[in-house]
């Protein structure tokens, strides 16, 4: 008897821990595309996610300033970063300097 892909797949990737560096690569994705709607162009280049660990975002700022903005609208990032996944899959995100 033959197994779809579709079923197999899924548990593959999760015994592998490939589906951690999947999701972990999706929200970076997706932090980069929310900080360029939030940040003017010319500072946007100034931060960038580096990690996800325990559901925490780790994001490296060359700014003070940039920082404090991503501050300012944190719980709005994360929310959106969630609501794109489908899943809550960052709670808190802390600034590398």
């Amino acid at each position: 008897m033959f197994n779809s892909i579709k079923d197999i797949l899924p548990k593959t990737l999760a015994r592998s821990g490939i589906g951690r560096q999947i999701q972990a690569a999706q929200i970076i994705k997706q932090f980069d595309e929310l900080k360029d709607l939030v940040l003017p162009g010319h500072i946007s280049n100034k931060v960038k996610a580096v990690y996800i660990k325990n559901r925490i975002l780790y994001v490296a700022s060359l700014s003070s300033i940039v920082t404090q903005e991503l501050r300012f609208r944190e719980s709005e990032i994360i929310e959106a970063i969630n609501e794109r996944l489908g899943k809550k899959t960052i709670e808190k995100i802390r600034y590398l300097s």
